[in-house]
């Protein structure tokens, strides 16, 4: 296997920007809601691939067993409305939501659950993310406990994005069919697809949350407009509610418009530069790569590019995702001096 290096330069967090077409509290109380997005996901089976995209659609349709708070990414209770964990997450004891059912009427169940995990660990893209998976330990219909073989705190993390809960009527069914019809407990359940154009959601009337959720759309209608003018454009005539990814050149113009706005949205994507230093030459000695971390300001191209929509973020991993973030480090600053001192 080839081998290389990279060494990580400057970092910083970028902040997902989400522009509204109309009021948040006016978009909440429309009948439907027309969402563009860069992509559209490649299937809308949920445990066989990793995508970006998907990983946003997939929760139309399919409920984790947790979730994660926005802005916070505090876990809280979903599919699962309560969990003891043992030895840092080697085991963890899950209370299903008893009355949350699947589109086609049967209901969340531990075995649906155990069903879930076994999908994704026949499929070698997310199965990576569950290398400490052992089993399930089914006490009864509502109660399980997830064994895992060695301590893992970044479980809970993918649990709130990955391993959705799917119907075991999905056994029977083969892979054309699962990618492109929805069996799981998810607030809207997928009607139709142009592949390519959109993709039509309707509301779930059997789902558990209909309550909570009173006025959410009854209707969700995904574009596929994967060029950032044409987004914009189509933000700005009304074609569509929300438009996803506008680059930071588009935003004055967002903000002059009385029919449209911009809503910041915290996100986990982790912007930098990185140095392959197989090759030898100049970056292959660490002064210079210490030398182009203190010389760059990071907090300039955050200001100026990125419209002050960022923030300064000095590791390669999110405190939302997996594990190995710590509070206390600390990036190279922008020190010239120090950059000629190398």
């Amino acid at each position: 296997m080839r081998k290389w290096t990279v060494s990580v330069a400057v970092l910083f967090l970028v902040i997902s920007v989400s522009l509204i077409g109309t009021s948040p509290a006016m978009a909440a109380d429309k009948d439907t809601v027309t969402i563009a997005l860069t992509g559209e996901p490649p299937t809308m089976d949920p445990h066989r691939i990793s995508n970006f995209i998907g990983a946003m659609v997939w929760r139309w349709s399919y409920d984790t067993l947790i979730t994660a708070e926005t802005g916070t990414g505090e876990h809280q209770p979903w599919l699962a409305t309560k969990w003891e964990s043992n030895d840092n997450n080697k085991s963890v004891k899950f209370w299903l939501r008893q009355g949350a059912t699947f589109s086609d009427g049967t209901p969340v169940t531990s075995e649906s659950i155990q069903f879930a995990i076994s999908r994704v660990l026949s499929t070698p893209q997310q199965a990576t993310y569950f290398k400490s998976f052992d089993r399930i330990e089914i006490i009864d219909d509502y109660t399980f406990i997830w064994h895992n073989k060695h301590p893992d705190n970044g479980l809970f993390n993918r649990l709130s994005r990955l391993s959705h809960a799917i119907s075991l009527k999905a056994k029977d069914e083969d892979e054309a069919t699962t990618s492109r019809t929805t069996f799981g407990s998810g607030p809207y359940i997928l009607k139709d697809w142009t592949k390519g154009n959109k993709m039509v959601f309707e509301a779930n009337p059997t789902w558990w949350g209909n309550d909570l959720y009173p006025k959410r759309p009854k209707q969700v209608i995904l574009r596929r407009l994967p060029e950032a003018t044409t987004r914009v454009k189509a933000l700005l005539t009304g074609e569509v509610d929300v438009a996803w990814g506008v680059l930071p050149q588009y935003i004055p113009q967002v903000e002059k418009s009385p029919k449209a706005d911009i809503s910041v949205i915290p996100a986990v994507r982790i912007m930098f530069m990185g140095f392959f230093t197989e090759h030898g030459g100049p970056l292959a000695d660490v002064r210079v790569r210490q030398a182009i971390n203190y010389a760059v300001d990071a907090d300039l191209i955050r200001r100026t590019i990125l419209g002050g929509r960022a923030d300064l973020f000095g590791q390669m991993l999110h405190p939302w995702n997996y594990s190995g973030y710590n509070p206390n480090k600390e990036w190279y600053s922008y020190n010239p001096e120090k950059a000629r001192d190398c």
